[in-house]
């Protein structure tokens, strides 16, 4: 007897768990464009503290965009659907299909109205109507870097799903 509650204890366990990971999407493919460049690079996602890119721009400060492009399942429709990273150095504006999401800290257009958003938790909430569902989506990522290396910090991937799971998971540092 014991032997089978231990069986259907892991088994819910694990089926719980796979349905979480249904509706969680890891966005570990992006291209960067840095404002010096006219076209994007491929690159891992790149954070200041592994320091592992595709693109030494270790002293660069200024304008990049991220790119990364995806396909969300019409099986989310019924879900409230959010962008998750833990972190970006220093501000930024999200761009869903070209509709803006979300932003933290401020994107200056000199340095005089720059705010920093660095080490603040993005979540931005993404609505049904900027979703192409079953199709490429894309998510944009204009970041600004005051000074030093900026970009992606932590080593924690952006996520993309169940704003419910994520607001409710998400790491603090």
């Amino acid at each position: 007897m014991r032997f089978l509650l231990c069986i259907l204890f892991v088994f819910s366990f694990s089926t719980c768990y796979q349905e979480t990971d249904k509706t969680l999407l890891l966005l570990d493919d992006w291209e960067l464009r840095l404002e010096k460049h006219k076209s994007y690079k491929k690159t891992k996602i790149i954070n200041w503290e592994s320091k592992e890119s595709g693109i030494k721009e270790d002293d660069y400060n200024g304008f990049g965009i991220y790119k990364a492009k995806f396909v969300i399942p019409s099986s989310w429709y019924k879900i409230d659907i959010a962008f998750y990273t833990p972190c970006i150095d220093d501000s930024d504006t999200a761009y869903f299909n070209g509709e803006i999401i979300g932003s933290t800290g401020s994107i200056p257009d000199s340095t005089i109205n720059f705010q920093s958003g660095v080490r603040e938790a993005r979540l931005y909430r993404i609505p049904k109507s900027a979703i192409k569902w079953d199709e490429i989506n894309t998510l944009k990522l204009k970041v600004y870097d005051y000074s030093s290396i900026g970009g992606f910090c932590y080593s924690q991937q952006p996520i993309l799903g169940d704003y419910k799971i994520i607001k409710r998971k998400k790491t603090k540092h």
